[in-house]
């Protein structure tokens, strides 16, 4: 027993088994969550595969350099991403993913 209450107030620097099951839990259903993502973005079609691949690069092509690589017009660009991540994600919240 101790007399000084700010060593009982004092948050210890270890995990507690309870933090370490806690976090490997989330480690695995993050670990999951991106498998899913990966399975879902394979079946994109080719042109929305490609694009997103080349916009994930880092760092990131300018729409030209996009553009130049793809054979897409600088202007329909943005609206095909969205439309790619908008495919990306319905299928992921079909699967209950999100």
């Amino acid at each position: 027993m101790t007399s000084d209450p700010q060593l009982l107030d004092r948050v210890s620097e270890e995990r507690t088994p309870e933090q370490y099951v806690l976090d490997s839990e989330e480690a695995a259903a993050e670990s999951e969550r991106i498998r899913w993502m990966w399975q879902e973005f394979e079946e994109l079609g080719d042109r929305c595969r490609q694009l997103l691949r080349v916009l994930m690069a880092s760092p990131p092509p300018s729409y030209h350099e996009v553009s130049a690589a793809l054979g897409i017009a600088v202007g329909s660009i943005g609206p095909l991403r969205q439309r790619c991540l908008r495919r990306l994600r319905a299928r992921l919240d079909a699967r209950g993913a999100l």
